[in-house]
Order: structure tokens, then sequence, then C-alpha cells
């Protein structure tokens, strides 16, 4: 079961050459590294990602993903990223390499309240469980999400259920 209190984003495979489409990863910690080689967290072991292809980073009320001088570059859509880093938000695809691609979702145990006013201008924020279906097939959402139950705060904000 995810515990949704530490992810702050969720990482699901579009395209790959070795990884399965609609497998996700779960971002927990400070600093998330990718790619090829069997240090990174997430290891995609397609040809055309580096060993050590990029890194993403949870910093205050931002979620970067830097590149690490990967051969053939890490992608916010079409815009190329450098190692200072890129902002994403939910519904972004980054693309790893040439082929590999995987869909961000942003997500927050506490809902829009909980984000500053910067944040709620620049993630949408998957806080129920069908804005996070719509990211997800039911099948992952009845595995991650089984005892999970929303509040709604005033018709547009929630929060999970016991969170003050």
């Amino acid at each position: 079961m995810i515990d949704v209190e530490n992810v702050f984003a969720i990482l699901t495979v579009a395209e790959s050459l070795s990884l399965h489409p609609g497998q996700s990863f779960e971002l927990r910690t400070r600093v998330t590294r990718v790619g090829r080689g069997k240090n990174n967290d997430i290891v995609i072991p397609d040809p055309p990602v580096s060993r050590d292809q990029a890194e993403i980073r949870h910093e205050g009320d931002s979620v970067l993903v830097c590149d690490l001088g990967s051969t053939y570059g890490t992608f916010v859509g079409e815009q190329k990223v450098s190692g200072e880093g890129f902002p994403i938000k939910s519904g972004d695809v980054i693309r790893f390499g040439t082929r590999t691609t995987m869909k961000v979702s942003i997500v927050t145990s506490g809902g829009a309240q909980a984000m500053s006013p910067g944040q709620q201008r620049g993630i949408q924020i998957a806080t129920t469980e069908q804005e996070v279906a719509s990211e997800y097939d039911a099948t992952y959402i009845e595995t991650a999400l089984p005892d999970t139950e929303f509040e709604d705060l005033n018709g547009d904000d929630f929060r999970t259920k016991g969170e003050k």
C-alpha cells in the first residue's frame, strides 16, 4: 500500500525498450537518481539511457528534473533539460535518452490548501482517488490506495481523512 504522506511524485512509464508501460515509480526522497547504472534509484536498462542520466529533486515548493551530462539528453516535453534543472508538474512527460518516456504526477496528502500560492499555480495536484485514477489504471489505485479516504474541505480542496 502506498504511504501518500511520504510520496511527493509518481513517474509512470509511457514508453520504454525494457520497462513495462504503466509501471510506476513512487518518489519519496529529496533526490532520486535515474539511469542505466544499477546504483540509481530508478534503473532504466535501455541502451540510449546513460548510466547516470538525471536526478529528480524535491526542493521546497518545487520539483525539478536535472540532466547529469547524459549522452542523448533529458527532456520535458520538447524542452532540453540542463544540469541546473527544469521545473516539472503533473501531466509533464519526461524523456530520458531517445525513447524512454515517463509521465509525471505530483502528489500531496494535504491538498491545495497545504501548498503555497506559487505551487498551486504551477502544479496540478492529484488529491482525490478520482484524480489519481485518471493518471493510473484502476488496478494500481486499488492496490496503492485501498484504505485511503479523502474529505472535502470546501468543494475544491481535499485532504486525507484524519489529517490536520
